[in-house]
């Protein structure tokens, strides 16, 4: 290999236009590269059938529907989340961040619709990674009920939410 600068600028600059040349020598020769694609070339697919494209979202970015009985869940479009009305309180399944306030609205409206209570009083995780900490999110209103008990199974040896997230369960 050389190390003189000149001959290595002179080796780019010939790669790059022999690089540029061939779409202008395709399409002087015919070639494939040189014709658009039509329409019928192209492979058929099936239609997006509608039931893959979710409920429509409210103005506020999300939709809230019944699953069964008290249970509903959450969507943003893209993200899902769960929740069980209970007499005593919520328990919230697996909370994306990207749901966030939304979550919580959610949960008010249901309350709200159902005369139940909408503070969580559980959070149960299915599995943990990054889109599961929607609780970080959420308003204050939310984690009342996590100040003075705490779910099974948490903070073992204390009686109070000793951070800011519960661990999962």
């Amino acid at each position: 290999m050389t190390s003189n600068p000149a001959l290595k600028r002179r080796s780019f600059l010939a790669r790059s236009a022999a690089v540029a040349a061939v779409p202008a020598v395709a399409t002087l020769a015919g070639g494939a590269l040189a014709e658009p694609a039509s329409a019928d070339a192209l492979p058929d697919y099936a239609p997006i059938p509608p039931s893959a494209l979710g409920p429509a979202v409210n103005a506020q970015g999300y939709y809230a529907g019944r699953v069964e009985k008290n249970l509903y869940w959450v969507t943003d479009g893209t993200y899902q989340a769960a929740f069980l009305t209970t007499r005593e309180g919520v328990v919230l399944f697996d909370a994306p961040p990207s749901i966030g306030r939304n979550l919580q609205r959610a949960i008010d409206q249901i309350a709200s619709d159902t005369g139940v209570s909408n503070k969580v009083t559980h959070v149960v995780y299915s599995h943990h990674h990054a889109t599961t900490s929607a609780h970080r999110r959420c308003s204050a209103a939310t984690w009342s009920g996590w100040g003075t008990s705490r779910p099974s199974g948490c903070w073992p040896g204390t009686t109070t939410r000793p951070g800011p997230c519960p661990c999962p369960t």
